[in-house]
């Protein structure tokens, strides 16, 4: 997971702040601030719309666990939240 963090901040995609995440279960919370898609639409919706990270979770948690994993945006600095969360979980 920290690999996965690192490129996330390397490419300049946000910061992993906090996370919660259990990998045997497959489920949790990744808290991210700076994140690049809802910093460009701060405060200026009433919807998450960091879709690309979404997907970018969902895809690396499933390839780097064997399991298809589905990836929730429950907070959203584009829709004025403090940071963005994503609650994560196997299907």
């Amino acid at each position: 997971m920290e690999l996965l963090f690192l490129c996330v901040k390397a490419i300049g995609w946000g910061l992993i702040k906090t996370y919660s995440l259990d990998l045997n279960r497959i489920y949790g919370t990744i808290r991210s601030i700076d994140n690049i898609e809802g910093t460009l639409r701060k405060n200026k919706g009433s919807d998450p719309i960091c879709h690309w990270t979404r997907g970018f979770l969902a895809g690396y948690l499933s390839a780097a666990t064997g399991r298809e994993v589905e990836v929730r945006e429950v907070k959203c600095m584009g829709k004025g939240d403090e940071f963005c969360e994503f609650e994560i979980e196997a299907k």
